[in-house]
């Protein structure tokens, strides 16, 4: 009989005698994966170059590309834990309100074929320092993504970001005033400005 997998249950719950809850087997992975995406850099005292796959969200803005991000952490994941399980699908979900990112993960256990899906959260924030004299803009849904796809080549290259101290989405000197947390063409936008930041075509 193949040897069980046990761990300690990250949230520190107990049983009913008061000791450290035991995890198990498929559940047990899913803990260790778990521990492993919250760790940060440093965490793992032995393995320096262990830890902080999440550390790229540290005092950073919610614009990131999030399908490359899942990609290269699925891919870290799948690298760490090949033979224990397979992560089948990334999902990151931005709070714009509350700046924090969930990353649900989805993984099979490679012995079982059993699905697991768990959560992760991470704290995203960006610093400001000198606030631009901003040109507000008033355009919204179709007529914005025309305007910011006629500036792509024009404007420096930067992320378009919410600015938490106009409560508004900013993107180098321009201030989107219609642009609010709830529009259809945010998503887009982000994403249409991170690409051709990389390079990439829009």
């Amino acid at each position: 009989m193949a040897d069980k997998i046990i761990t300690l249950d990250i949230y520190d719950r107990r049983d009913a005698n008061g000791l450290p809850l035991k995890i198990e087997d498929g559940n047990a992975i899913a803990n260790a994966m778990q521990t492993f995406l919250i760790a940060k850099s440093g965490d793992y005292v032995n393995r320096p170059d262990a830890g902080g796959v999440l550390d790229i969200y540290e005092f950073k803005g919610l614009n990131r590309n999030f399908t490359a991000d899942a990609k290269e952490i699925k891919n870290i994941l799948n690298n760490k834990f090949i033979g224990r399980a397979t992560v089948s699908n990334i999902i990151i979900i931005p709070d714009f309100n509350t700046r924090i990112l969930t990353i649900e993960v989805t993984i099979t256990i490679t012995k079982t074929q059993e699905e697991k899906t768990f959560n992760v959260y991470r704290k995203a924030d960006i610093k400001y320092v000198n606030e631009p004299n901003y040109i507000e803009i008033p355009y919204e849904g179709d007529n914005l993504i025309l305007f910011i796809q006629g500036e792509l080549i024009e404007q420096p290259k930067s992320p378009l970001i919410y600015n938490t101290n106009l409560e508004s989405w900013v993107w180098n000197n321009y201030n989107f005033i219609n642009l609010s947390n709830n529009s259809d063409e945010l998503q887009y936008l982000i994403e249409m400005i991170a690409n051709h930041n990389l390079g990439g075509e829009v």
